[in-house]
């Protein structure tokens, strides 16, 4: 667990390939696209689970950010502790 493992004491998020994050996969939203509904845990998007735990974790959370950052991507970025950007950044 990483709240009790002493040996952490700072946790990374990066993208793989050429962007940190593009958003949530709209194509697993379904034919009518994106809805605002509660999902099962209270939230409205499949991203904000992962949001929430990033802000719950007692350890700094860096985003190491680069290509683009957008939509859901965006929202990640912001709940980390801290942000480094690449200078080909790309954020909205």
């Amino acid at each position: 667990c990483i709240k009790k493992d002493k040996s952490i004491r700072a946790i990374t998020i990066e993208g793989s390939g050429s962007s940190f994050c593009s958003g949530d996969d709209m194509k697993s939203m379904g034919p009518e696209g994106v809805k605002f509904l509660p999902l099962e845990d209270g939230s409205q998007m499949p991203h904000h689970k992962l949001v929430r735990l990033i802000r719950e974790i007692e350890k700094p959370v860096i985003a190491l950010i680069h290509g683009y950052c957008i939509g859901a991507g965006f929202d990640i970025a912001l709940a980390c502790d801290f942000r480094l950007a690449a200078e080909d950044l790309r954020i909205g």
